[in-house]
């Protein structure tokens, strides 16, 4: 990679103005699927919560059933 290269250097250019155009697409395809994975990480945590919720209601409504 380049990054040992930019770091040895630091009057070069940045590394966006270097990469090869293979090696963009490559960079913006990973950086795509990253946000992907983090946007279903919080859609996940969302259900989870609200799941969570559903048990506690239905626990909630558990226990009052038992002191009838």
């Amino acid at each position: 990679m380049h990054m040992k290269d930019a770091s040895n250097n630091p009057q070069q250019a940045p590394r966006s103005d270097k990469k090869e155009p293979h090696e963009a697409t490559e960079i913006e395809t990973i950086e795509r699927e990253q946000r992907a994975v983090v946007e279903r990480m919080m859609q996940v945590q969302i259900q989870q919560a609200r799941v969570k919720h559903l048990l506690d209601v239905l626990q909630s409504l558990d226990d009052d059933e038992g002191h009838d």
